[in-house]
């Protein structure tokens, strides 16, 4: 089977998505993006600092971010982008995971997510919200370059952290109210080195 599947060949898979945490090689053993080092990961304890662009009101903050009483986000209306952002202070400079859990309500099945940089440089990431609580092991590296030409083709720098956002931008959210939920906010030292991930073009 393996020569065959090498000559090619076909895969039909069924249920979930497949293929979403590629793996890569690194010092002889192989780690899924996702992964993360062995020694724990360091939780967030955020002070919210609530932004938008456009008129509106900001978003509405509540909750401690505990099991029983996650951080809850309301907008009456999306009118431009709406975000909570925190110092998430110095994160591994190899490369680092945020880790969370999250849903949204019905009417907000999009998340859009913000690293900033001390330079000002801005990398955002989009991931997809259920009402249903869901763990997410997000890479720093597979955060793309928004709004600064000059990063293009580079990858987050984790030592020169320096803001992260969760917040809503109007053409994905729609009319009308929307609320996210987050919980159980960590940071923790990627197994896959950001660099590695850019020379694969992920």
């Amino acid at each position: 089977p393996r020569e065959r599947g090498r000559a090619g060949g076909g895969l039909i898979a069924f249920g979930t998505e497949r293929f979403t945490d590629p793996v890569f090689q690194v010092d002889g053993r192989w780690f899924s993006l996702s992964s993360g080092r062995s020694q724990g990961a360091r939780t967030l304890a955020p002070t919210w600092d609530l932004k938008n662009h456009g008129s509106g009101a900001p978003l509405k903050a509540s909750g401690d971010g505990s099991a029983n009483n996650p951080f809850r986000f309301d907008a009456d209306e999306v009118k431009s982008s709406m975000y909570a952002g925190t110092k998430p202070g110095p994160l591994p400079e190899p490369g680092a995971l945020i880790i969370f859990e999250a849903r949204g309500d019905q009417r907000t099945p999009l998340l859009c997510l913000e690293l900033q940089e001390a330079d000002g440089s801005r990398w955002k990431q989009i991931i997809s919200l259920s009402p249903s609580w869901r763990e997410y092991r997000v890479h720093t590296a597979t955060f793309s370059s928004y709004a600064t030409p000059s990063r293009t083709n580079d990858y987050f720098r984790g030592a020169k952290a320096k803001m992260l956002y969760f917040g809503l931008i109007r053409q994905m959210a729609g009319a009308g109210p929307h609320r996210f939920e987050l919980r159980n906010l960590k940071i923790q030292e990627a197994d896959v080195p950001s660099k590695l991930v850019l020379d694969a073009g992920i």
